[in-house]
């Protein structure tokens, strides 16, 4: 069974996105950094999108932080992981990617996260901070 992820790109108005870094027992993100967004919860399957994409980002960055969400997705990805002892019947993740331009307000990130940066994308900054599947979805992103 897969997990259905929604992930956002968060641009600034100095190109650079929005990461999150991942806590130290994220077993699938370990050592990378991490797009804002997440699962989509089996209670939440009749609702909009940008619906479910703004309460992740609410959850992930807090309250205070305006966007202007594109509704299209850019891309989608899937992902095979280990298993994992909490979601024994998991094994993978469809990711799909949206783009939203960061407008205002203070990022205050949820304790899924360690930390948080601004980063220009580009080859070297995407193999030193995202994790491979991230790497895949953004090559669009790249100077």
């Amino acid at each position: 069974m897969f997990d259905v992820s929604l992930k956002v790109v968060v641009t600034n108005n100095r190109g650079e996105v929005l990461l999150l870094k991942a806590r130290r027992d994220s077993e699938f993100l370990f050592g990378f950094y991490d797009l804002p967004g997440g699962r989509i919860n089996r209670e939440e399957m009749n609702q909009k999108i940008a619906v479910l994409i703004k309460r992740e980002l609410v959850e992930e960055v807090g309250s205070k932080v305006r966007y202007k969400l594109n509704p299209k997705p850019l891309a989608v990805a899937t992902t095979k992981f280990k298993a994992n002892p909490r979601l024994p019947n998991r094994d993978g993740k469809l990711f799909l990617l949206f783009s939203a331009k960061y407008l205002s307000g203070q990022i205050v990130i949820s304790d899924e996260h360690d930390a948080f940066c601004w980063k220009k994308l580009n080859t070297t900054t995407n193999k030193k901070f995202l994790h491979p599947i991230f790497q895949q979805l953004l090559t669009n992103f790249y100077d």
